[in-house]
């Protein structure tokens, strides 16, 4: 067992199957709504395809993840699935910094993990059942997302969640019971503060696992996919 302190210190917990599919984008901007990645883990090749109703996951998503997965963990893994955190505590906990600007990342970063879909084709070893899984099968990330946002409105208009404001996840039940088993990659924090920039440290955690991710993807509403 880990030690409690040194966690929340110098560790964060990942699921595997997440961690090595390259299932979050290594790149600072996208604007793309479908995203599919070609992975090679060792001699294994698998697929991952992405439908994305906010936007393809990528750069700090990979971060906040991460925060939320590890908090979980130091949660007891909860049957409900549940973690109960606030902004504040969930940028904080990864070193995201809290500006302003921060808090409406966060929330644009949160709606693009609760709404995509995935399709993973032959890369999926369900640690539950101890087997790895050969078919097309669907996966989500976080089957229910909710906070409240503030009252007033910055310059831009965008109304921001307040801080210490209850924030409310819910993990798919794919997800938590990974989780759970303790189908885990540890994450050094101290790693990842050197990294600086968000998909630096996306890219760190693929070339960490052995994922090799070739990703396809194209704009919303484009007829043709893209390398």
């Amino acid at each position: 067992m880990w030690d409690m302190a040194r966690r929340k210190a110098e560790e964060r917990a990942g699921e595997l199957n997440v961690a090595r599919l390259g299932m979050i984008a290594a790149t600072k901007r996208s604007a793309l709504s479908t995203r599919r990645v070609d992975a090679i883990v060792g001699s294994r090749r698998y697929r991952v395809e992405a439908e994305c109703m906010y936007g393809v996951p990528h750069g700090v998503d990979a971060d906040v993840l991460l925060n939320i997965q590890t908090l979980f963990v130091l949660g007891g893994c909860q049957e409900d699935r549940t973690v109960t955190t606030t902004p504040y505590e969930l940028l904080t906990l990864g070193r995201l910094g809290v500006s302003g600007a921060s808090y409406t990342r966060l929330r644009e970063s949160l709606r693009r993990l609760y709404g995509t879909s995935y399709f993973i084709r032959d890369g999926w070893y369900d640690a539950t059942r101890k087997h790895w899984v050969y078919d097309n099968e669907s996966f989500r990330l976080l089957d229910k997302l909710k906070y409240r946002d503030s009252e007033s409105e910055d310059a831009l208009g965008e109304s921001q969640r307040e801080a210490g404001g209850t924030l409310t996840l819910v993990l798919s039940a794919d997800l938590a019971d990974q989780l759970r088993e303790g189908h885990l990659r540890l994450n050094d924090q101290r790693i990842l503060d050197a990294l600086r920039e968000p998909a630096r440290r996306t890219l760190y955690r693929d070339l960490a696992t052995g994922c090799c991710p070739v990703a396809r993807s194209r704009r919303r509403c484009a007829s043709a996919s893209r390398p």
